[in-house]
């Protein structure tokens, strides 16, 4: 004897944790990339849109269901809104500008999570033993590999090792210009058998490589 068809809405809300009116209705379910997904007729449908459908009727033709307080997993419809795809993206921007990284009260991770994050997948880490590690599903991790979230972090420790570059290369040519210190310079760059800018060059880069390795240790 064939089962009783479970309706979509019985299905929906078993994958609810349903708190109060006023609380984040966290999607227990399958997620992608953050976003409850559930199994329709034919096709998987974003959970945030089944609950707008399921308390106010049918999504209207090429309008988007916004989250009001950009939790992806939330499906309580008071936390829903609807606008344009124009809303959509500028509610995004505004949000990302607002409360990115770690200060997202909805991030699991840290600056420095991610900043070991990235140096394990430069290292040929799978994806998945990092997700696992951190305690986020593969796609976060994706996403941060990209460069598609997180990627402002990215830009600011380029932008950090770039200016410390800067720095030690004017430190550099700052010592080139002591009386003193140069003579013993060049004595040596002589003994070793090279320029005193390329034995200077190579300290720097050693230093460069020991504050990268203390930095890792963190």
């Amino acid at each position: 004897m064939a089962r009783p068809r479970v309706s979509l809405e019985q299905r929906f809300w078993e994958k609810v944790d349903k708190r109060g009116p006023d609380d984040c209705w966290e999607w227990q379910g399958v997620k992608v990339y953050g976003y409850g997904q559930i199994r329709g007729d034919t096709v998987m449908l974003y959970a945030h849109r089944v609950s707008w459908e399921l308390a106010n009727g049918p999504i209207p033709e090429d309008k988007c269901v916004l989250h009001l307080y950009d939790n992806r997993s939330c499906v309580n419809p008071r936390h829903l809104w609807i606008g344009t795809k124009a809303d959509n993206t500028h509610d995004m921007v505004q949000k990302c500008r607002s409360a990115r990284g770690e200060r997202n009260g909805i991030s699991k991770l840290t600056e420095q999570d991610v900043h070991e994050i990235r140096q394990m997948l430069s290292c040929g880490i799978s994806q998945r033993v990092i997700a696992k590690k951190y305690g986020v599903d593969k796609a976060t991790i994706s996403l941060i590999n990209t460069g598609e979230t997180w990627g402002w972090l990215k830009e600011k420790e380029e932008k950090r090792s770039r200016d410390g570059i800067v720095a030690d290369e004017r430190e550099m040519k700052m010592l080139l210009v002591k009386p003193d210190l140069h003579q013993r310079l060049k004595v040596l760059a002589a003994k070793e058998g090279t320029t005193i800018q390329a034995l200077v060059a190579e300290v720097i880069l050693r230093l460069l490589v020991e504050r990268g390795a203390k930095g890792g240790r963190r």
